[in-house]
């Protein structure tokens, strides 16, 4: 049996938040905001457990509660815009003017401590590729650094994007991704894409 061509390519995806049509259309956006398009992305499944141990045994382990999992999402994201670097950076400035570079700030007025970040920036993502390759809906992404960020800034290297990440938490129906065709999160989210 061969392999298709398809599955032995590496295909570059869109990165969209808040995606609301069922169709990429030109500019690939799914009616939402297109934060550039990736080439890498990971989807990191963390679990956290708490060993059980019997005394009697020594304190030898005898069993593991599950405590739930934690879901990262990352993607190194190359021609990002102004509507990227604000989800990822949110003490950000709209440029003055065409052409201008937004500005990053740190700290800042947006995001300050103790804020919650589901009252700040969660939302929909869609990580979009072609037809013959799954698609991951998160449908209640925040953006979420536990690691620096790379800003690769070089004459010597394409200006890219380094671990924009988020932090996949569950929404109304319990969920925190779904990782299939886009023709099927497109059928299942129905309510969401039209």
């Amino acid at each position: 049996m061969t392999t298709p061509t398809s599955t032995l390519l590496h295909v570059a995806g869109d990165l969209v938040l808040g995606p609301n049509s069922a169709t990429a259309g030109a500019s690939g956006n799914y009616g939402g905001t297109k934060l550039g398009t990736f080439q890498a992305f990971r989807l990191r499944i963390i679990p956290r457990t708490e060993p059980l141990t019997e005394e009697a045994y020594g304190g030898e382990v005898v069993d593991v509660l599950s405590l739930g999992a934690d879901i990262e999402a990352t993607a190194v994201l190359r021609s990002w815009d102004a509507d990227a670097l604000s989800e990822v950076f949110p003490n950000s400035a709209a440029p003055g003017g065409s052409g201008v570079v937004r500005q990053v700030y740190h700290p800042g007025s947006t995001l300050v401590e103790g804020q919650w970040m589901t009252d700040f920036a969660s939302g929909i993502l869609l990580a979009a590729f072609d037809p013959n390759h799954p698609s991951l809906y998160l449908p209640n992404a925040v953006p979420y650094h536990k690691e620096e960020i790379e800003l690769s800034l070089s004459a010597y290297d394409d200006l890219h994007l380094e671990a924009a990440r988020w932090l996949a938490l569950r929404d109304g129906s319990d969920r925190s991704f779904r990782l299939a065709s886009i023709s099927d999160i497109v059928s299942t989210f129905s309510s969401v894409f039209v």
